[in-house]
């Protein structure tokens, strides 16, 4: 079983150190998982993220990024692996790019969307009941939106001391805020930091009846179920807030909790930095499914020395035929003009960010983990070699390129009226 808390900050969980208490519940049941303390999105929203952890490909190989917002199904997913070794296959999601639209549910046999995570909680029993009586080994997946803006803070709002629905509650709200055009103070940015810390507690309590859903069905020691998110959030420590238009640490590192059956290997932490894209391989091996070809000596999660990660942000606004994209550039343009296509290179504790203007930016994310301090100037033997290490990497076709145009998908495979709906719906466009 796969959660995936959508939007969810690794470091805004107690369980991960924050201070706030924001996951009672799996703090008190961390030692039944095993915990990966440093994992990194592959791209910072939804579709390409969701693409790579399911196919155990980067983005620049399975092509689901800006500009062509498409899975296309020559790719095999996890869903089609398991399928084929005689899973049944279902799953429930409140993201509307967990769709046929986007080609990100191949191999599921049932798969549904609902806008509340209550309503997928309450359609899980029945499922769950279905799936073992079927007899068959399941996989099951679901995403839920809550720490995604505008926040579900649920009852958790007073205890975090935010005054109504928090300062930015819509999405055009955030658009003009990236844009520089509202106001967002210091006294406005805690209370949405405060915001988001309900909604996460919100999701401390899915996990709680998650598990005791399990228990209750004597599943749980049967199970694999894990609990991890597609990307994270900005929350103002630098100037995008939300995700999708850059490629800060904020909007990459993200949670990754695995409780194996009878809980083997509970309370162990990985420490290794490692990523979401080597998912797929590593769920393959913990069931006991032979790997594809293509994937046979892909690391795992566990392996993660053994190949140089990376994240890769092609840029928003660069999707230069879609007109909305090209009104949000006209609306923002100093917006726009700020945010570019991004690789990114992690260079054992220092993440190089690298742009097709030439510029090149270096963080140490073991001393500075708000990534508030560029390096690049002052240590040039540093960037040197992080430098050489990734025009290496890049020759290898790890990166989008940045000269590579937009491959929309082909008019049978997306109705553009009912991606449009979507990624209004989302927040992606106005």
């Amino acid at each position: 079983m796969v959660f995936v808390f959508d939007t969810l900050r690794a470091d805004r969980m107690s369980v991960y150190g924050h201070s706030a208490p924001t996951t009672p519940f799996f703090d008190q049941a961390s030692g039944e998982f095993l915990r990966f303390a440093d994992v990194k999105a592959p791209a910072p929203w939804t579709v390409p993220s969701h693409a790579s952890m399911f196919t155990g490909l980067w983005p620049a190989e399975h092509g689901a990024q800006w500009g062509k917002i498409f899975l296309d199904d020559e790719f095999v997913t996890l869903a089609e692996l398991l399928r084929d070794a005689g899973f049944y296959n279902f799953g429930y999601s409140a993201n509307l790019f967990l769709s046929e639209e986007t080609g990100l549910i191949q191999g599921f046999e049932d798969f549904e969307t609902a806008k509340r995570t209550r309503d997928i909680l309450a359609k899980l029993p029945a499922a769950l009941d279905k799936a073992a009586a079927s007899g068959r080994r399941f996989f099951l997946f679901v995403n839920v939106m809550d720490a995604h803006i505008p926040f579900n803070m649920h009852r958790y709002r007073k205890q975090f001391g935010v005054e109504g629905r928090g300062p930015i509650w819509a999405h055009s709200i955030k658009w003009r805020v990236n844009a520089g055009t509202e106001r967002f103070d210091d006294e406005m940015k805690a209370q949405h930091h405060a915001a988001y810390d309900a909604a996460v507690r919100y999701l401390d309590d899915v996990g709680r009846d998650v598990v005791d859903m399990l228990r209750d069905r004597e599943l749980l020691d049967e199970t694999a179920l894990v609990f991890t998110s597609d990307h994270g959030e900005g929350l103002g420590w630098h100037p995008e807030i939300g995700h999708s238009i850059s490629a800060w640490e904020e909007q990459l590192d993200v949670p990754l909790l695995v409780r194996f059956p009878r809980a083997r290997r509970g309370g162990l932490v990985f420490e290794p930095t490692t990523s979401l894209a080597a998912f797929t391989p590593s769920a393959l091996d913990w069931l006991g499914v032979a790997r594809p070809a293509h994937l046979r000596d892909a690391p795992g999660l566990e392996q993660a020395a053994r190949t140089p990660l990376s994240a890769d942000y092609r840029d928003y606004f660069s999707e230069v035929g879609r007109q909305s994209n090209m009104d949000l550039a006209e609306a923002y343009p100093e917006l726009a003009e700020r945010v570019t296509h991004l690789h990114i290179y992690y260079c054992d504790q220092h993440k190089l960010m690298v742009d097709p203007r030439g510029g090149r930016q270096l963080y140490d994310l073991a001393t500075d983990p708000m990534e508030q301090y560029d390096l690049a100037e002052r240590e040039q033997a540093r960037l040197a070699e992080c430098e050489a290490r990734y025009q290496a990497l890049a020759a290898t076709g790890r990166y989008t390129s940045f000269d590579k145009k937009a491959e929309p998908p082909r008019p049978e495979q997306v109705d553009p009226d009912k991606q449009l709906e979507t990624l209004r719906s989302l927040g992606y466009i106005q």
